[in-house]
Protein backbone atom coordinates (compact mmCIF):
# COMPACT_ATOMS: atom_id res chain seq x y z
CA UNK A 1 0.00 0.00 0.00
CA UNK A 2 1.15 2.99 -0.85
CA UNK A 3 -0.17 6.77 0.40
CA UNK A 4 0.48 9.81 -1.35
CA UNK A 5 -0.50 13.30 0.74
CA UNK A 6 0.10 17.11 0.59
CA UNK A 7 3.47 17.78 -0.65
CA UNK A 8 1.81 19.04 -3.90
CA UNK A 9 -1.79 19.15 -3.42
CA UNK A 10 -2.88 17.00 -6.30
CA UNK A 11 -3.18 13.76 -7.73
CA UNK A 12 0.28 11.85 -8.09
CA UNK A 13 -1.14 10.15 -11.57
CA UNK A 14 0.56 7.36 -11.15
CA UNK A 15 -1.67 4.03 -11.09
CA UNK A 16 0.83 2.55 -8.28
CA UNK A 17 -0.03 4.77 -5.18
CA UNK A 18 -3.30 3.85 -3.78
CA UNK A 19 -4.80 6.70 -1.60
CA UNK A 20 -3.87 10.42 -1.39
CA UNK A 21 -4.55 11.83 2.01
CA UNK A 22 -5.74 14.85 2.15
CA UNK A 23 -8.03 17.57 4.15
CA UNK A 24 -12.09 17.30 4.59
CA UNK A 25 -12.32 21.01 4.53
CA UNK A 26 -9.68 21.78 1.48
CA UNK A 27 -11.97 18.82 -0.66
CA UNK A 28 -14.68 19.68 -2.17
CA UNK A 29 -17.67 17.65 -2.95
CA UNK A 30 -16.58 15.91 -6.17
CA UNK A 31 -12.60 16.14 -5.01
CA UNK A 32 -12.53 12.17 -6.06
CA UNK A 33 -13.00 13.32 -9.68
CA UNK A 34 -9.44 15.36 -9.28
CA UNK A 35 -7.49 12.28 -8.28
CA UNK A 36 -6.58 8.58 -9.66
CA UNK A 37 -5.91 7.50 -6.05
CA UNK A 38 -8.55 6.70 -3.62
CA UNK A 39 -9.31 10.43 -1.67
CA UNK A 40 -8.86 10.03 2.19
CA UNK A 41 -10.64 12.82 3.95
CA UNK A 42 -8.69 13.36 7.51
CA UNK A 43 -11.10 15.44 9.73
CA UNK A 44 -10.67 19.28 9.79
CA UNK A 45 -7.20 19.92 8.21
CA UNK A 46 -6.05 16.75 9.02
CA UNK A 47 -2.67 17.68 10.73
CA UNK A 48 -1.66 18.14 14.64
CA UNK A 49 0.20 20.51 15.62
CA UNK A 50 1.64 20.60 19.50
CA UNK A 51 1.82 24.15 20.75
CA UNK A 52 5.07 25.17 21.57
CA UNK A 53 6.08 28.78 23.79
CA UNK A 54 9.22 29.37 23.11
CA UNK A 55 11.22 32.31 24.89
CA UNK A 56 10.85 35.78 23.14
CA UNK A 57 13.31 36.72 20.50
CA UNK A 58 14.63 40.44 19.91
CA UNK A 59 13.78 41.67 16.66
CA UNK A 60 15.90 45.03 17.14
CA UNK A 61 18.10 45.82 14.55
CA UNK A 62 21.02 46.52 16.32
CA UNK A 63 20.83 42.70 17.52
CA UNK A 64 20.28 41.75 14.60
CA UNK A 65 23.88 43.73 13.02
CA UNK A 66 21.52 46.24 10.93
CA UNK A 67 21.98 49.71 10.68
CA UNK A 68 18.56 51.83 11.93
CA UNK A 69 17.86 52.60 8.30
CA UNK A 70 17.94 49.80 6.64
CA UNK A 71 14.79 47.97 5.28
CA UNK A 72 13.73 44.83 6.08
CA UNK A 73 11.83 41.90 4.41
CA UNK A 74 10.24 39.21 6.21
CA UNK A 75 9.81 36.40 3.88
CA UNK A 76 8.36 33.84 5.58
CA UNK A 77 8.37 30.89 2.51
CA UNK A 78 10.42 28.47 1.07
CA UNK A 79 13.43 30.49 -0.81
CA UNK A 80 12.39 28.19 -3.77
CA UNK A 81 8.92 29.86 -3.93
CA UNK A 82 10.18 32.98 -5.17
CA UNK A 83 11.05 32.84 -9.17
CA UNK A 84 12.69 34.91 -10.53
CA UNK A 85 10.15 36.86 -12.25
CA UNK A 86 9.11 38.05 -9.00
CA UNK A 87 12.74 39.87 -8.28
CA UNK A 88 11.85 43.08 -9.33
CA UNK A 89 8.85 43.44 -5.99
CA UNK A 90 11.59 44.13 -4.06
CA UNK A 91 13.71 46.65 -5.01
CA UNK A 92 10.88 48.86 -6.00
CA UNK A 93 9.05 48.79 -2.88
CA UNK A 94 12.03 50.78 -1.98
CA UNK A 95 10.10 53.86 -3.76
CA UNK A 96 6.95 53.77 -2.26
Amino acid sequence: MQCNSWGHPDTSGFPTIDYYLSSDLMEPANGQDHYTERLIRLPNLSVYCEPIDPPPASGARQDLGLRSTAILYWCSQSLFKYLPQFDEVFPESRTR
